[in-house]
């Protein structure tokens, strides 16, 4: 019998197959060529170095978009088999409800209606949904009828302020809570709630008792606006 005795090895590329002692250590996917050597002897065998995905998760790890028809992104992480993660996986996403969440491109998604959807993300073998969610934030309020009236003091205002409250995508927000809050006297609905349109309204705006400018503020969230009106003296 021939006693084993240790050859020399060598990896044709260390940044895909490391050669460290007597063991071959994976570094990056890719095709190297070992050669070991002995005695004026050679040998060569190819290897084929590729990582296999073991999960998927999502950062972040929910999704509930905050406008519809605006572009959000979403990083799917994907990790092997010993837990380290893959920066050059190429996960195909596929929506599950094309209709009410749209994929843009590999983690930028949609929402194109109010019902959210699952998206499938796969790579290899291993899938992971991403269940989505709609949750408009207000971000812009417009003014639909009630600024730069002019009436005596005390005296409700001929036209009652009303708003349309739009998320950042400019579609409607319904459901959403209105303040209005005035310098100088009262409104009849005071905190409203907008309706299927996106829109509410502060109902009768009666001014206060002095004359001059008075300002009625309108908030929902962070977005903001104002309405203006005139308070004129009242008969002497």
């Amino acid at each position: 019998p021939v006693a084993q005795v240790p050859a020399a090895v060598t990896s044709s590329d260390p940044a895909i197959a490391q050669i460290v002692a007597t063991t071959v250590v994976a570094r990056a996917n890719g095709t190297v060529t070992l050669t070991a050597s002995y005695q004026g002897l050679t040998a060569t065998l190819p290897v084929r170095v590729r990582r296999v995905a073991k999960s998927i998760t999502f950062t972040p790890g929910t999704l509930a978009f905050p406008a519809l028809g605006v572009d959000t992104a979403v990083v799917a992480v994907v990790r092997d088999t010993r837990d380290s993660v893959m920066t050059a996986a190429a996960p195909s996403w596929v929506s599950l409800a094309p209709s009410d969440v749209e994929v843009v491109s590999p983690g930028t998604l949609r929402a194109l209606t109010r019902t959210g959807g699952t998206v499938r993300v796969t790579v290899d073998t291993v899938t992971r949904d991403l269940v989505t969610t709609v949750s408009q934030v207000p971000h812009e309020i417009v003014k639909l009828a009630g600024d730069a009236q002019v009436a005596d003091v005390a005296a409700a205002l001929a036209i009652a302020p009303s708003v349309e409250v739009r998320d950042r995508g400019g579609y409607v927000i319904p459901g959403a809570s209105v303040s209005f809050t005035t310098t100088s006297g009262s409104v009849v609905t005071p905190v409203a709630t907008t309706g299927a349109t996106g829109q509410a309204s502060s109902g009768a705006w009666t001014l206060g008792t002095v004359s001059g400018a008075v300002v009625l503020n309108v908030t929902s969230g962070t977005a903001a606006t104002s309405f203006g009106a005139t308070a004129r003296p009242g008969p002497a």
